[in-house]
């Protein structure tokens, strides 16, 4: 039994032993202060209108001892949170005051106090400061100058400053209040131990640290000299350092702290004593700091068996108690568990509260951020809205809550993608905040940092830049010049530079950011985690990936240190590791850390949690970039059973799996499959832009299938689509060039041709000018005008081959991503990019342009070929005498200098060591053992109806030999690996006409003429189907312009060149199916999320 209870008894004998209505009056009101401090405010307002109704019949109107009653009424009023009725009761107690007492009375200065500190509650600041200064100004009149009331008012201003953020005001109260008492007091006074207690509080807010600690321990060292050793104040101030220490970061301090004042209440308290609980709440705050939320969850346990013991059963207290659990269950994820704490809470509170108090506001928040967290967004907006219209009423038109409110309903939508109605009302709220406070007050920063990341996500750039620099001017004037809040404003403007693609200027945000934090942060907080890891992401997109890896490893070491082993975050940074060296095609290692993500994400993880759908996707991107499709498939299926799960029938995730799904049946040529997993992703809505992809993708598998009138159809819806909606342009540029193929595969080349220009313009107008994308459209582009004019006659130095046009011919002869993207036909697919945290983010789309698949027509694919050992006379051919002599070196003294070294092999002497001459397992003398084959079986050509096609995953070649009757014509590299050739051989070797299989090396020193003969390359740059005589010959190499030859080598040599920076290209425009981005790249960028987006709703705080 509580003292409060003890009161109430004594109280209560002594109420029948009273002898007139006075005394019963007088002791009416002790036993309702009694019920007040038990949190029984119905039954302590019954009592003190009692002791009223007493009084009125007894008193004048305006005896001062009515103003005391209207008082107690106004005091349970203002704790029952209906404010507006506190206001009207300490506001008559007033009138009495300003009639009864001298109107430089003491009482009066309270009694304008009492209001003061109603209107603070319903955070009307200026009002409650004008009343609170009114308070003073009768002090400073009726008391001598060093009163310790006078301390006391100084001290209400300088809470008032506290709660309006304007520390700096506050501790200047603080002070001036403190100068009084060191006057009036005694050196070791416990209320100048208060003093510096309030004061620590206000530089632990302004983040400087130091101070507030020096004095939180000067009020700890006074407390120790005036106080008993085992004094419950103590336990406060070893609170009040730990708090200090976990703003910092130092958790292992802030615990050791927190475990002394527990150690001292045990000793000092009672064990079911309510400041004992306390302590364990303090304890399991220091815990979740941590994130060790178990033992969170363990000691706020232990403090609500405590209240339960000591407090009535429907106390406020209980509700708030069950209230933090909730929290913890939010943080850890478990949303439904934390339903069930939130609710008994509110059933509590509305037993105990008003049916507006504030707290009850405060629950429906709570439970509208429960359903939020589990995309039940109807159900979120139902209880956020209901806690606006409490607000509404018990608060005033602007005050802060309210603005909170209307901000909390804007992340919904924002987190439902509805970006202007979210804008909506983050306005709404940003109008009230306007109104409040100063035009530089930090509160405004969180405001102008959400309306930031909505525009930012509409991709408005330029409006989102311009809320984060408002946001970032407010606080260089209002905050020190390395406080960590200044970090969070530069990465908020570095991810919008990132977004830009402005990658420089995004590093230089980020450094910025990380310098604040090296300053003002301890070195192994988390926050540096995060920076380090942004500045990892900038170089892994530009490619500079040992950067990358050495800021990643940092974010990494940090995480290890501050975390526990199956830390959640330790996923963050595996994965990103994982993704540079995915970049790097350095597959192993990708995989390995990826595993390691996953296997910590089954610990620490429901098993059901998407975060494990994302983790099987990332493992299955990985094994489709290794070729090993059926590996990739069972992960991406592995995926799609959680989200089927987890999410609604209709969310864009299961979309997304269903691409995946359908990009792997595609490369492993099971396209029925393939479309019905397409057809799966086209039921579920999307946004349109991804709508059209999927029609692209359809698209593609009709022209695979020759199914051109069908092609044409999808591929004309997704281009309607992306030229209505606000779509990327190089999507359309792809979409554009894949009809351009459609029509040239349908013989319709002037409208190919149209097609290809369009896609082309665009992509010169939004590429860099290197970019490989441009050189397979130019490419395609030559060649279907070189198609044209040889259908029209309009190239003379062109002869038609009958055979040679029966099948579609695919030109992109450059090896995109080839090297990393063993056997892909290269497809459409969208990246999901989702920002950490913040934003709670919905998925950014973002698409990468189309790339035909890269086709073949001949033998490759047919089981039954096994090229036999080469026998007999060699035919005409590469070993010919009327032919380019490759390897026994008959030609010309005019070939000597150009091809590989031919009777001496390279050595130290030798002055061509950097050349390599053409190996048994492929070349020229490869393709002659398989002609030979085919020619021994009477084939003279290629039938393009034959065979089924080849997965040719490199250039495509073309050679026009005569082997002994046999032609090849067009063919794609590598031939597969039941032909015995090297599977790295994936380039063309050797000039138009004559060319063969061939390595990078090979490659590369054909462009410096190792192996090249340029004799042979028509107009348009594109070696033709033709059979040349050699005459004939012998006039296209006279009259071949020199300036197309140094185009198409110059084209080719730079995406040799350039192939280390495609993944960086592909991470803002690529849709490569080989080179798909990670569902996990939400946390590679990991953006600091808008301000008051913690899971603790605001004032929520453990």
């Amino acid at each position: 039994m509580g003292y409060p209870e003890k009161a109430r008894q004594l109280w209560t004998i002594r109420l029948d032993e009273a002898s007139d209505d006075m005394e019963r009056a007088i002791l009416y009101s002790f036993i309702s202060i009694m019920y007040d401090d038990m949190g029984e405010y119905s039954k302590a307002l019954e009592f003190q209108e009692k002791s009223l109704e007493i009084k009125k019949q007894s008193l004048p109107p305006d005896h001062i001892d009515l103003a005391s009653s209207y008082h107690g009424i106004g005091r349970i009023y203002s704790g029952r949170g209906e404010h507006a009725k506190a206001l009207e009761f300490y506001e008559r107690s007033h009138e009495i005051c300003k009639v009864a007492l001298s109107p430089n009375h003491p009482n009066l200065a309270t009694s304008y106090n009492n209001i003061g500190l109603v209107y603070s509650k319903m955070g009307e600041y200026s009002k409650a400061l004008e009343y609170y200064q009114s308070s003073l100004e009768i002090r400073k009149i009726a008391l001598p100058p060093n009163h310790p009331d006078l301390a006391t008012s100084y001290a209400s201003i300088g809470s008032m400053y506290d709660d309006m953020k304007e520390y700096s005001e506050a501790i200047e109260s603080y002070q001036r209040s403190l100068e009084i008492c060191n006057v009036a007091l005694p050196p070791n006074h416990p209320d100048l131990a208060t003093y510096y207690n309030n004061i620590g509080t206000a530089y632990d807010n302004m983040c400087e640290y130091p101070k507030a600690l020096e004095s939180h321990q000067r009020s700890l060292e006074i407390r120790k000299i005036v106080l008993p050793q085992n004094h419950p104040h103590l336990a406060s101030s070893y609170n009040n350092i730990a708090s200090v220490y976990n703003s910092m970061g130092m958790f292992s301090k802030a615990l050791e702290f927190n475990q002394r004042s527990i150690e001292l209440g045990k000793i000092a308290l009672p064990p079911n004593h309510p400041d004992l609980a306390s302590s364990y709440q303090d304890l399991a705050v220091t815990y979740s700091h941590m994130k060790q939320y178990s033992k969170a969850l363990e000691h706020l346990e232990q403090s609500l068996e405590i209240r339960k013991i000591a407090l009535p059963p429907n106390h406020p207290d209980l509700a708030i108690a069950y209230r933090n659990i909730g929290n913890v269950y939010a943080h850890m994820d478990e949303y439904s568990k934390a339903l069930d704490p939130y609710e008994r809470s509110l059933e509590i509170s509305k037993i105990a509260l008003s049916p507006n108090h504030e707290d009850l506001a405060q629950i429906y928040s709570n439970i509208g951020l429960v359903y939020s967290s589990t995309n039940e967004y109807s159900k979120a907006l139902e209880f956020y809205e209901r806690s606006l219209e409490i607000r509404k009423i018990a608060l005033a038109s602007n005050h802060p809550n309210l603005s909170t409110t209307f901000k909390d309903i804007g992340d919904v939508y924002y987190q439902m993608g509805q970006y202007s109605k979210a804008l909506e009302y983050y306005e709404k709220s940003l109008e009230i905040r306007k109104t409040a406070l100063p035009d530089n007050h930090p509160d405004l920063v969180t405001l102008y940092n959400n309306i930031g990341f909505a525009y930012d996500n509409m991709d408005k750039y330029s409006e989102a830049l311009e809320y984060f620099e408002r946001s970032l001017e407010i606080l260089k004037l209002t905050l020190p010049p390395n406080h960590p809040d200044l970090a969070t404003s530069y990465n908020s403007i570095g991810n919008v530079y990132d977004n830009m693609d402005e990658s420089l200027k995004a590093l230089e945000s980020y450094e910025k950011s990380l310098e604040i934090r090296k300053t003002a942060l301890p070195p192994n907080h988390l926050d540096l985690a995060v920076s380090y890891n942004n500045i990892g992401f900038v170089y892994d997109k530009i490619g500079e990936y040992s950067k990358a890896l050495e800021s990643y490893e940092k974010s990494l070491e940090i995480r290890k240190t501050a975390l526990p082993p199956n830390h959640l975050d330790l996923t963050v940074s595996y994965n990103n590791m994982a993704s540079v060296y995915d970049s790097m095609s350095e597959y192993s290692k990708a995989l390995d850390l990826y595993e390691r993500a996953l296997e910590i994400r089954k610990i620490a993880l429901p098993p059901n949690h998407l975060d494990l759908a994302k983790s099987y996707t990332n493992i299955g991107h990985v094994y489709y970039k290794m070729g090993q499709y059926s590996k990739a498939l069972e992960s991406y299926e592995q995926a799609l059973e959680i989200r089927k799960k987890d999410l609604p029938i209709n969310d864009a995730e299961l979309a997304t799996c269903y691409s995946s799904i359908g990009n792997t049946y595609y490369n492993m040529n099971q396209y029925s499959k393939a479309l019905e997993s397409y057809e799966q992703a086209l039921e579920i809505p999307e946004n349109d832009p991804d709508v059209a992809i999927t029609y692209s993708n359809i698209g593609d598998i009709y022209r695979l299938i020759g199914d051109h009138e069908k092609a044409l159809k999808y591929h004309r819806k997704a281009l309607d689509i992306q030229e209505n909606a606000e779509c990327k342009p190089v999507d359309c540029a792809t979409t554009y060039i894949n009809l351009g193929e459609t029509y040239r595969e349908m013989k319709d080349y002037e409208t190919a041709l149209k097609y290809f220009e369009k896609g082309i313009e665009i992509r010169k107008n939004k590429l860099p000018k290197n970019h490989p994308d441009l050189a397979v459209g130019y490419h395609k582009s030559n060649a279907n005008r070189h198609r044209r004019q040889i259908i029209d006659g309009t190239n003379p130095n062109v002869r038609v081959p009958q055979q040679n046009f029966g099948g579609p011919i695919s030109l992109s002869n450059v090896p995109l991503n080839s090297l990393n993207n063993p056997n892909i036909v290269i497809s459409n697919e969208r990246n999901n990019l989702q920002q950490f945290n913040t934003k709670n983010n919905p998925p950014i789309i973002a698409s990468q342009p189309q790339v035909e698949p890269v086709r073949s027509h001949g033998f490759y694919n047919n089981p039954s070929f096994q090229p036999s050992p080469f026998t007999g006379a060699k035919p005409l051919g590469w070993f010919g005498t009327n032919r380019i002599n490759w390897v026994s070196n008959r030609d010309s003294e005019l070939d000597k200098n150009k091809l590989a070294v031919q009777k001496n092999p390279p050595s130290s002497t030798n002055p061509q060591t950097n050349i390599i001459q053409p190996r048994k397992d492929g070349g020229p003398l490869f393709l002659e053992k398989i002609a030979q084959q085919y020619a021994s079986k009477g084939q003279k050509a290629f039938n393009f109806g034959q065979f089924e096609t080849h997965q040719g995953r490199g250039s495509v070649c073309s050679n026009h030999e005569n082997f002994g009757g046999f032609v090849f014509g067009i063919f794609s590299c590598p031939l597969p690996a039941n032909t015995g050739m090297n599977q790295l051989d994936q380039f063309c070797c050797g000039p138009a006409n004559y060319q063969y299989c061939c390595n990078a090396q090979e490659f590369s020193q054909s462009q410096r003429g190792a192996f090249s003969d340029n004799r042979f390359i028509d107009r348009q740059g594109f070696s033709t189907r033709t059979d040349f005589s050699p005459s004939t010959k012998q006039i296209l190499a006279i009259i071949s312009p020199i300036g197309s030859f140094i185009v198409l080598v110059g084209i080719i040599t730079l995406v040799i060149l350039y192939y280390k920076k495609i993944r960086k290209e592909q991470n803002r425009i690529g849709k490569l199916a080989g080179a798909i981005r990670l569902e996990d790249n939400y946390s590679i960028v990991p953006q600091e999320p808008p301000m008051e987006k913690s899971i603790f709703p605001q004032n929520e705080q453990l």
